[in-house]
């Protein structure tokens, strides 16, 4: 017999008496069943928070004169004075490129219904790929953007020039990724 048999059928032997009255269980039975049944919850678990982020993203606007749900630019600012900031009011909405003297900002818009009390987190990535600043809490307000601002040019000198990963969160689960290139440098948006 080989020795990991020998070893198994042992540790069976400690946890499990060889008799039991009839309709009790061992118990190594009973650690085997709630081995299972944890493992059932969690793919349960996982099953449901799939359902919901499938009936997000149903819910996702399709009109690309809609804001993004997740974006970075350099500031917004309601130009026309209508009291909304349209998607022409985002200033360098999603570039690729940030110079560091200018304004930046990173925002979370999820037009969803049933999203108060839900949480979001943002976590940056250096071009190192270092967790450089983690942003989270949870949704006050239905259907509502939050935004970010950032010193851009503190951020450049502490970390670096590069290119940065911006990864987003809803309750629990990834829900985008951005990235961009900042420059030390000095220009206009």
């Amino acid at each position: 017999m080989r020795p990991y048999v020998l070893i198994l059928l042992l540790l069976i032997s400690l946890f499990a008496p060889i008799s039991t009255s009839a309709g009790e269980l061992t118990e190594f039975q009973k650690w085997y069943m709630i081995q299972n049944m944890s493992k059932d919850m969690m793919r349960l678990g996982e099953h449901l928070k799939r359902q919901e982020m499938e009936k997000i993203n149903r819910q996702r606007p399709q009109n690309p004169d809609l804001i993004p749900q997740t974006f970075l630019c350099n500031y917004r600012k309601d130009f026309n004075n209508d009291g909304i900031c349209g998607i022409t009011e985002y200033v360098g909405l999603n570039k690729s490129r940030y110079i560091s003297s200018n304004p930046f900002m990173i925002g979370m818009y999820l037009p969803v219904k049933g999203i108060i009390g839900k949480s979001y987190e943002i976590k940056v990535y250096s071009p190192q790929g270092n967790i450089v600043y983690k942003y989270s809490g949870f949704f006050k307000e239905e259907w509502k953007a939050f935004d970010w601002k950032w010193d851009l040019n503190a951020v450049v000198k502490k970390y670096g020039a590069g290119t940065y990963s911006f990864v987003f969160y809803y309750n629990g689960g990834h829900w985008d990724t951005k990235k961009a290139t900042f420059l030390l440098g000095d220009s206009s948006p």
